[in-house]
């Protein structure tokens, strides 16, 4: 058999009837409705990044505990606790990362932004400087770190 008595024998790939003009226009309008319902759900205000002044006028607000060597602002969403090298850190970095995450969010709701509907980012993390890695080099131990979750509004603390 050829391939072109193959194609007249067999039947057709839709065995539905043609839809009529009704169904395709309500397909139209639906298409048309979801494409924007899914643009306005997608048009959220984001909030422009802290900058690195604005951070650090936060973070020098909080007090330093004595095991801590220092805040560092690393940009406008980042945060770095070092621990002095003599300090013995221990499970205390989820606290201590939770309690420094959770002054910098309280004090930018106190300055009127609201985190969770301007999807403002934060992390915290807990480092000690002091090591020597395998190869010889200086190295930093990471404890973990806790980041403020703009969609769930909750921090979250992540181990190392």
């Amino acid at each position: 058999m050829s391939l072109s008595a193959y194609i007249k024998k067999r039947p057709s790939h839709s065995t539905r009837p043609a839809a009529s003009t009704g169904t395709a226009l309500k397909r139209s309008i639906w298409a048309i409705l979801t494409a924007g319902i899914l643009t306005m759900s997608c048009q959220v205000a984001y909030a422009e990044k802290l900058s690195v002044q604005e951070l650090q006028q936060i973070v020098d607000s909080i007090p330093l505990k004595p095991q801590w060597q220092s805040l560092e602002v690393t940009d406008g969403e980042s945060v770095v606790l070092w621990y002095k090298r003599d300090q013995w850190v221990g499970d205390q970095a989820e606290g201590d990362t939770h309690y420094i995450a959770f002054s910098i969010i309280k004090a930018i709701v106190a300055s009127g932004h609201n985190p969770h509907k301007e999807w403002i980012t934060l992390h915290v993390n807990a480092e000690q400087r002091g090591f020597t890695t395998l190869s010889g080099e200086p190295g930093v131990l990471w404890f973990g770190g806790t980041h403020y979750s703009f969609s769930r509004d909750i921090l979250v603390w992540t181990p190392r």
